[in-house]
C-alpha cells in the first residue's frame, strides 16, 4: 500500500451504507485500509456493502442514528470517546431529494425534512464533532453537496436551497480553519437510490440518464479528490455544464434548463408545469 495520508484512518460517513456513501466506504476500506463508521437511519444497502467488503467487513461499523438530530451527534461523539476511538475524517454524505414540484405545492413535512437532512445534519455534525476530530493528526471534514448548489433548477427549490446552504457553510468553515482540510463536493446526477421519491425511475429516463454518472466512477473521483485534499470538487458532465453556464449566463441559463425540462415532456417533471402554458 503506497504511502498516503488516507491510510489507516478512521472515517465517519453519514449515509455510509448505500449509494455514494456506501461506495466511498468500500473504497476507503479496500484501498486505504480505513476503519469506517457509517451513520444511517435504516439498513438500506447494508447487506450489499458488507457482502462486497468480504473479509474486510470488520473494518466497517454501522451506527443507527438520525443525523438531522443534534442529540444524535452528541451521542455519536460520546460513543467514540467511551470506546477510545479517535475519528480522523467526517464525510457528510446523507441526503434526500424530494420529488420535482413547484415550491408552493411542497408540504410543510417535506420542507422540514429536506432542510433537516440536507443542511442541519451538516451543521450539527461539524459543530459537535469539531472538538473531537480536531485532535486527530490529520483532521478533515468533507461535505457531499450537489450540482444543485451550482445553479437554480425548476422543481428543486427545497433541495437546491438546502444543498446551497450546506455548501456555503462548508466553504465558510474552510475559511475559518485553513489549518485543516475541509472539502466540498458537488456531484452531478448519479445512479443511486437518492431519487427513490420521484414518481418515475430517473435512471431509466433517457434525458436524465444521458447525463447520469455511474456510482462507482463518481466514487473514485470523489475519493481521488479527497486524497489530493481538493477543497472544491465538481464532478459529472451535468454539474460542470450547469456551473459554467450559470457562472457566465446567470439570467438566461436557468430559463434554458427549464425549457429543456418542459419540452422533454418527461413524467418526472410534469408537476412543475401542470396548469402552465
Amino acid at each position: 500500500m503506497k504511502k498516503c495520508w488516507l491510510n489507516n484512518k478512521t472515517v465517519i460517513i453519514t449515509g455510509g451504507a448505500s449509494g455514494i456513501g456506501g461506495g466511498i466506504a468500500r473504497l476507503l476500506i479496500s484501498k486505504y485500509n480505513c476503519r469506517v463508521i457509517a451513520v444511517v437511519i435504516d439498513d438500506s444497502g447494508l447487506k450489499e456493502t458488507l457482502s462486497a467488503l468480504g473479509e474486510r467487513a470488520d473494518n466497517f461499523t454501522c451506527l443507527h442514528y438520525d443525523v438531522s438530530n443534534y442529540e444524535s451527534w452528541v451521542e455519536i461523539k460520546k460513543y467514540l470517546e467511551d470506546n477510545a476511538v479517535q475519528a480522523d475524517i467526517l464525510i457528510n454524505n446523507a441526503g434526500i431529494f424530494p420529488p420535482f414540484e413547484r415550491f408552493e405545492n411542497t408540504s410543510k413535512e417535506k420542507l422540514e425534512r429536506c432542510i433537516d437532512v440536507d443542511f442541519y445534519s451538516v451543521a450539527y455534525s461539524i459543530q459537535v464533532m469539531y472538538p473531537h476530530i480536531s485532535k486527530s493528526q490529520t483532521p478533515a471534514f468533507i461535505t457531499v453537496s450537489s450540482s444543485a448548489a451550482l445553479a437554480p433548477l425548476a422543481g428543486t427549490s427545497l433541495y437546491t436551497a438546502a444543498k446551497s446552504a450546506s455548501k456555503a457553510l462548508t466553504e465558510c468553515f474552510s475559511c475559518e480553519h485553513p489549518e485543516i482540510y475541509v472539502g466540498c463536493v458537488c456531484p452531478g446526477f448519479t445512479k443511486t437510490n437518492l431519487f427513490s421519491q420521484q414518481k418515475d425511475d430517473m435512471s431509466k429516463n433517457k434525458l436524465i440518464s444521458a447525463f447520469m454518472s455511474e456510482r462507482d466512477k463518481m466514487v473514485k473521483k470523489i475519493v481521488r479528490g479527497i486524497r489530493r485534499k481538493r477543497r472544491r470538487m465538481v464532478f459529472g458532465a451535468d454539474a460542470k455544464i450547469m456551473g459554467i453556464l450559470y457562472k457566465f449566463f446567470p439570467k438566461s441559463s436557468p430559463k434554458f434548463f427549464r425549457w429543456i425540462m418542459k419540452v422533454s415532456k418527461q413524467k418526472v417533471f410534469e408537476d412543475i408545469f401542470t396548469g402552465q402554458q
